[in-house]
């Protein structure tokens, strides 16, 4: 899942079904420009997930 914020840990999401949790943006210092350009910066997120993501 990618999610603007991710508030939950690991075994969190692995309960629901999630494999794997991706915030758009690192830290709450970035939330603010990342939020500026959503589209711009969901798509570079899922860009750089689907290079490495594994199930």
């Amino acid at each position: 899942m990618i999610a603007g914020r991710v508030l939950v840990g690991r075994r969190e999401a692995m309960g629901v079904g999630l494999s794997g949790m991706y915030a758009v943006a690192a830290d709450p210092a970035q939330e603010e420009a990342a939020f500026a350009d959503p589209v711009g910066t969901l798509r570079a997120r899922a860009a750089r997930v689907a290079r490495t993501w594994s199930p």
